[in-house]
Order: C-alpha cells, then sequence, then structure tokens
C-alpha cells in the first residue's frame, strides 16, 4: 500500500499545484470533449466502442 501512495501521491500534488480540474463528462459517455480534441489535433481517433 505504502508503495502505491508513493507512486500516486506526486500525482495528486501535481494536479492540485497546477489549479486545474479533471474534464467533466457524463456516465457512460466517451469520455470528455477534451479528450477527442487532443486525438484531434495529431490526426488520431478512438475506436469506437460497441
Amino acid at each position: 500500500v505504502e508503495a502505491a501512495w508513493a507512486w500516486t501521491d506526486p500525482i495528486i500534488a501535481a494536479w492540485e499545484a497546477s489549479g486545474r480540474r479533471p474534464d467533466p463528462y457524463d456516465s457512460g459517455s466517451s469520455g470528455p470533449e477534451a479528450a477527442l480534441e487532443l486525438m484531434h489535433r495529431d490526426g488520431r481517433r478512438w475506436r469506437e466502442l460497441r
């Protein structure tokens, strides 16, 4: 358990220091719009879930 927190604590600290919040999205959706924009910038796309 300590090793897991040693790995996750820096991630949580970086999120808190950035002042950003996770992008909200509806349950059951494909995720936040920002995820789509991230992929489209590089000419990529997410696989369709069925």
